[in-house]
């Protein structure tokens, strides 16, 4: 039997596929709620981080230019309670922040948990031929990596890459609030980053093709020498085995390779257009700052939010793949859903009460692909 190992991993599929969303949506549907959950939270998540600076800068403008303004210490009492709800701010983030992570988490791997069921039952009623056209390395990915791989979607993919668009919005927002002048020199890094990202996209996905392919190879390989060892030893095939394993494990790694080697490319540019941004707005703010335009209060809670900005850009490079590489297992993942099924019984059919007789074959052929027989000319009579 000659199987092509790797034809179904050359589609990396779109980073969005409607189709496929909705596909999904039968199986996430009973967890919706805690999706939902999870987006609020996040919304939350954004609401406390634009408070920190803000009451750093409260904490600045009141007791502490106070002190500078008298040259008297600051008064203790008003200084700690800007360092105490500070502190709350950051515990309320952080536990909001695992909050999130726990609802998502849960609600994910119950999504999976149905994934894996109506896999595994389909595969029951499908037929031999079925099995007999595809190695056994394969279909086991299908309900452990590839449907590992959807818990992505749900974690780290969709839900949290619209929480980082609202809270980009946000802090765009803020940023021309506080100065429209400086948040203008910002946006000048917005159309830097996405031709950085689209290089980036075009390249990654050809990288991360070749990794799907390669690690399907293997995978299927393996399947197919362990439940085979009895015959490899047999026939005293352990070298040539070996060997070609070490093919495809070395082309494995040499795909791994070079998709480290985008991504390692990939972030110390978003790196050095987010710092020549930052210099820019430094430079500018001190500007502004010696022509008393702009407080140093003010500049501050502007530079915070400026950092906060570059965070959620940077992942979205990322984030891209994690979508890509979850439609990409949620197609082959329906790809077994949507394998006709063996036939069924009638509704009407009697369960066989006794059998008694006998049975003939005579020049029996059968096939499962046409062209490929299996039997030519059996006859037996039972």
């Amino acid at each position: 039997m000659v199987v092509d190992e790797h034809h179904d991993y050359e589609k990396v599929g779109k980073a969005f596929d409607r189709t496929l969303l909705r596909r999904l949506v039968p199986f996430v549907r009973p967890d919706a709620r805690g999706f939902a959950a999870g987006l609020l939270l996040l919304f939350a998540i954004t609401g406390l981080e634009l408070l920190q600076p803000w009451i750093l800068r409260r904490a600045l403008e009141g007791p502490v230019a106070s002190a500078d303004a008298t040259g008297i210490d600051p008064q203790i009492a008003p200084l700690l309670g800007h360092v105490g709800a500070f502190l709350l701010v950051l515990l309320a983030t952080l536990a909001v922040r695992y909050g999130q992570f726990m609802v998502l988490m849960i609600a994910g791997q119950r999504v999976l948990h149905r994934v894996r069921q109506a896999v595994f039952r389909h595969m029951q009623r499908l037929p031999i031929g079925y099995f007999d056209r595809n190695p056994t390395g394969r279909l086991v990915s299908r309900v452990t990596t590839d449907v590992e791989t959807l818990n992505e979607l749900f974690t780290s993919g969709a839900v949290t890459l619209l929480g980082d668009v609202v809270k980009i919005a946000a802090l765009v927002a803020a940023l021309f609030v506080l100065n429209a002048r400086l948040a203008v020199i910002a946006l000048v890094a917005v159309p830097a980053l996405a031709l950085t990202s689209a290089f980036f996209r075009i390249r990654a996905r050809r990288a991360y093709r070749a990794t799907r392919t390669a690690i399907a190879r293997v995978t299927a390989y393996l399947g197919e020498t362990m439940a085979g060892a009895k015959v490899i030893q047999g026939f005293a095939r352990e070298e040539k085995a070996a060997a070609a394993f070490a093919e495809r494990n070395h082309a494995f790694l040499r795909a791994n390779v070079k998709t480290v080697f985008y991504f390692a490319l990939f972030f110390p540019c978003v790196d050095w257009i987010a710092l020549a941004v930052q210099g820019t707005v430094f430079w500018r703010g001190g500007v502004e700052i010696a022509g008393a335009s702009l407080t140093v209060p003010e500049f501050l809670q502007f530079w915070l939010y400026l950092g906060y900005v570059f965070e959620p850009l940077r992942e979205l490079a990322e984030k891209y793949n994690v979508l890509q590489s979850a439609m990409a297992s949620a197609e082959r993942v329906f790809q077994v859903l949507d394998a006709p099924p063996d036939a069924a019984d009638d509704e009407d059919a009697l369960p066989a009460t006794s059998i008694a007789g006998e049975i003939e074959y005579r020049d029996v052929r059968f096939e499962y692909e046409p062209g490929s027989p299996v039997l030519r000319g059996v006859t037996f009579r039972a």
